[in-house]
């Protein structure tokens, strides 16, 4: 049923007819350099980069570099939501650490906490294609004694990415306090322009973060407002959460020039209940590495997961397109569920 459901949102997301004779084709390269940042022995100067296609969207996978995708790009217009970089400038963070930003969407577990980055991913493609393509990766956390395990489905038909997700506490023994968070960097930069909208399932948020409190002082509760979330306003670095329970499950980047949008929304909706937003803002020339782009984060409150015990998430992401500049999450999360009824 959910490959049937997939498949029908080609209707409303991606503008174009649907070819039955159109097909899901898996391609791995291994001869394009990627800025080495993590002391791993693992870690591969020319990594596997796994490109999935079908008559919609063109992906990247990048799971030496921790990336569950590494790009997402709209055949139709050219239009990549996602920011994607593959050798990025390492940006200076306070007391002198470093980190690099990759981009893309990738996972709190497993985590290297000395590099700052997810840790690198091993990956089977399970399947390749014609109706669909399925990549499997997973990765072992040594300190908090989890192992993640993800599948990135693609189906013929349409611009959906399923990602399916499953975190195992692989102590036999002790129960595990597990914080899961997962990130997507959207980028502020498409067709030539500078602007775009974050959509949330809230109306206020708090403020964690502040460069010089130009957005409030932490702990602060403040609106969030079509123009609070726009790109163009967001002078300085800042960090938010939502504030209050989530009115839908999901969140989106709306970019009005294209009159297009990411959206990202998923099923646990009781469990996935904290969401934060940061960027450097307009301003991220003033700091050695940063970039324009913002980072939605979604994530469950601690909790407790008992010896052998797992849970298990599912996110979609789709480009949605020929949408309203003034369009609503709401707008947006009932073309879905339209399609689901």
């Amino acid at each position: 049923m959910r490959i049937l459901w997939i498949f029908g949102l080609c209707v409303f997301f991606a503008g174009v007819s649907t070819s039955l004779s159109a097909e899901v084709t898996v391609q791995v390269k291994d001869d394009v350099y990627v800025l080495p940042v993590a002391e791993l022995a693992s870690t591969k100067t020319y990594p596997e980069l796994i490109e999935i296609e079908n008559d919609y969207i063109s992906v990247q996978l990048l799971p030496n570099r921790g990336r569950v995708l590494s790009s997402y790009q709209v055949k139709a217009d050219g239009l990549s939501p996602l920011y994607s970089t593959l050798q990025p400038n390492p940006m200076v963070l306070p007391g002198g650490l470093h980190r690099v930003e990759f981009g893309g969407y990738y996972l709190s577990l497993p985590w290297n906490t000395r590099d700052r980055q997810p840790y690198d991913l091993d990956f089977e493609i399970t399947e390749s294609g014609p109706d669909q393509a399925e990549v499997y990766l997973s990765g072992r956390d040594m300190f908090k004694r989890t192992l993640t395990e993800c599948w990135v489905r693609i189906v013929d038909g349409s611009p959906v990415i399923e990602v399916a997700l499953r975190v195992t506490n692989t102590s036999s023994r002790k129960p595990r306090e597990i914080d899961f968070n997962d990130f997507l960097v959207f980028s502020v930069n498409t067709d030539g322009h500078e602007d775009a909208k974050v959509l949330l399932p809230v109306d206020e948020v708090i403020v964690e973060q502040s460069t010089d409190d130009w957005l409030g002082s932490p702990g602060d509760k403040i609106p969030w407002t079509s123009r609070t979330g726009s790109w163009r306003n967001m002078k300085q670095y800042f960090k938010v959460r939502a504030a209050g329970g989530l009115e839908l499950p999901c969140i989106s980047v709306l970019y009005p020039q294209s009159r297009a949008a990411l959206l990202k929304f998923w099923e646990e909706r009781d469990l996935l209940e904290n969401i934060q937003v940061w960027s450097w803002g307009r301003s991220y020339n003033e700091t050695e590495g940063a970039d324009a782009y913002l980072v939605a984060s979604t994530g469950t409150a601690p909790f407790t997961l008992q010896p052998e015990d797992a849970v298990s998430f599912t996110f979609f992401l789709t480009a949605v397109t020929g949408v309203r500049d003034d369009s609503s999450l709401q707008d947006l999360y009932q073309r879905v569920q339209s399609v689901n009824r």
